[in-house]
């Protein structure tokens, strides 16, 4: 088995463990664990889905619907789920947002652990607390903040992870290590090669400080009500082009942050040289990184859940590891983004 590492959010009343998923068997052992999962995870990992009682949901953000978490929901009841019950989400993004809300307001909510299976869980969707369903065409609208019981996150999963969810999970890392100060985006410009052939040392870094920095901020802002929102940068526009576009949550991100940070350049905040540097080594990454300021982008922010009748808090730049929140009315985010048209990097 792999050394475990244990991060303990006493705050939070979480764990997050680092290590061989068989550890994770071990602590369960004594519990009735419901498993929820998708089908391709079935057919990837058959004997250790079947090891639990277990619920399938179809692959794919679609499954963030009402309709799935009302599915979600009879199963539970018919399978005789109890307050006792601790459920097991075992999958990507998708699979540990929904599975966590169940758990959170079934029977006035019960335990669940998160077992990410994709760099994108790993690194974000299952750290934190947070979880959701899409709702009336918009991202996350509906949804609760519940800590698990525990994360586990072993990155052997990673190696059934077609390359493209790769970079998708690579794109929340990217995101994390430009929010927060520390060594991260330097070792990610080292190690890039590396990283683009997801060696797991190499990734293991990265995820761990990762995993520490996104703890102690939401330690910081449970309600998510603060200084959590740095998390959202890249994401105002990430989530209007996943919506227009249909592309894959954290390559939207990635051209969301691109678009954050021409409108960095475009208010004085971060030095263009700067910008373009960042964006080059995010493309080196094998990441996208062209944006184009449409008006249905526009529109769209006017549905994000961080807008507040005419304002919104917006997560700007200034270098990597030194973002802030500015609060801005959407005329003036919209002036702003008239200004950065021609800003290319």
């Amino acid at each position: 088995m792999q050394h475990l590492i244990q991060y303990q959010s006493l705050l939070l009343n979480t764990r997050v463990y680092l290590g061989d998923y068989l550890h994770a068997l071990q602590i369960l052992k004594a519990r009735d664990v419901i498993l929820i999962t998708d089908e391709n995870l079935k057919s990837l990992y058959p004997a250790f889905v079947s090891k639990f009682k277990h619920i399938l949901i179809p692959p794919g953000e679609e499954s963030k619907s009402m309709d799935m978490l009302n599915h979600v929901l009879n199963q539970l009841f018919e399978m005789k789920a109890s307050r006792d019950t601790l459920i097991l989400a075992f999958g990507g993004g998708v699979v540990t947002d929904l599975a966590a809300f169940a758990a959170g307001i079934f029977k006035r909510g019960i335990d669940f652990v998160l077992m990410p299976t994709s760099l994108l869980g790993m690194a974000d969707a299952a750290i934190g607390g947070k979880s959701g369903i899409n709702f009336y065409n918009a991202k996350n609208q509906l949804g609760l903040i519940k800590q698990p019981l525990f994360t586990f996150i072993d990155t052997q999963f990673l190696r059934t992870l077609p390359y493209l969810q790769f970079l998708n999970g690579l794109a929340e890392l990217v995101k994390s290590s430009l929010i927060f100060p520390g060594n991260s985006w330097d070792f990610i410009k080292t190690n890039q090669e590396s990283l683009m052939k997801t060696q797991p040392e190499t990734l293991q870094v990265v995820l761990d400080e990762a995993v520490q920095n996104k703890l102690q901020l939401v330690e910081l802002d449970v309600s998510d009500m603060g200084k959590r929102q740095l998390l959202n940068f890249g994401h105002s526009f990430g989530h209007a082009v996943e919506a227009n576009e249909k592309i894959l949550h954290g390559l939207a991100v990635s051209k969301g942050m691109i678009a954050a940070m021409k409108l960095s350049v475009a208010a004085g905040y971060l030095r263009l040289n700067q910008a373009k540097s960042i964006a080059s080594q995010m493309e080196a990454l094998g990441l996208p990184v062209s944006f184009t300021f449409k008006a249905e982008y526009l529109i769209y922010l006017e549905q994000d859940k961080k807008c507040s009748g005419e304002t919104m808090n917006f997560v700007f730049l200034k270098n990597p590891g030194e973002a802030f929140i500015e609060k801005m009315t959407l005329s003036q985010l919209k002036s702003l983004a008239y200004d950065a048209r021609s800003i290319s990097f």
